[in-house]
């Protein structure tokens, strides 16, 4: 996945947490055994922290608490507008 340029790999593994955001190895970690809609929902949220970081944003919050308490709520209230807008558009062309 390309974040500002910014190449980050996503690789699946087992692991406790459903996702890790790496940002000196610029990787994404994925909990392997997630459905598909979490999978979905994870990379966004990891992909959120990549570009906080990319952008220099996480470093003027220098808080983990503050930088995930901000990326839940671009989670709960972003990314569904997104998702219905998404749907909407690709029912309005029917695009698949």
């Amino acid at each position: 996945i390309s974040i500002a340029g910014v190449l980050f790999k996503i690789q699946y593994k087992s692991i406790n947490d459903f996702g890790l955001c790496d940002i000196d190895k610029k990787t994404i970690t994925i909990r392997e055994s997630l459905s598909n809609q979490e999978t979905l929902e994870t990379i966004l949220h990891e992909s959120l922290h990549a570009c906080l970081a990319v952008s220099g944003l996480s470093y003027l919050l220098n808080n983990e608490e503050i930088e995930e308490a901000l990326i839940r709520c671009i989670d709960s209230l972003y990314i569904p507008i997104v998702k219905s807008q998404l749907a909407r558009y690709k029912s309005k062309k029917n695009i698949k």
